[in-house]
C-alpha cells in the first residue's frame, strides 16, 4: 500500500475540521494507518476528538494518530534562525 496525502484547505468555518475528522476517522476504520496532523491555530481537533494533543502524534484510536503543529513555535524557530543568519 502507498502513502496518501490529503490536504483539507479553505476559508474558517466551512468545515475543514469537521471533514478532515470524519475522514480520518473512515479511514482507521478501514485499517489504514492515519495521522492526521492540525495545523489549525484554533485547535478545533481537541473539541472534536475531546482532548489535548501536541506535536507528538497521539493515539485516539486503532489505526489513528493526532497531532496538532504549534505554528507560533515553528514561526519564533524561523525567525531567530533568520536573525542568526543575517
Amino acid at each position: 500500500m502507498t502513502a496518501e496525502i490529503q490536504f483539507f484547505i479553505g476559508k474558517g468555518g466551512v468545515g475543514k475540521s469537521t471533514t478532515s475528522a470524519l475522514s480520518s476517522l473512515e479511514l482507521a476504520d478501514q485499517g489504514r494507518k492515519t495521522l492526521l496532523v492540525s495545523m489549525d491555530p484554533a485547535h478545533n481537533q481537541r473539541d472534536i476528538f475531546q482532548q489535548r494533543f501536541t506535536g507528538k502524534p497521539n493515539k485516539v484510536c486503532p489505526n489513528l494518530f493526532v497531532k496538532e503543529v504549534d505554528l507560533d513555535h515553528w514561526v519564533a524557530s524561523y525567525l531567530k534562525d533568520a536573525e542568526q543568519q543575517l
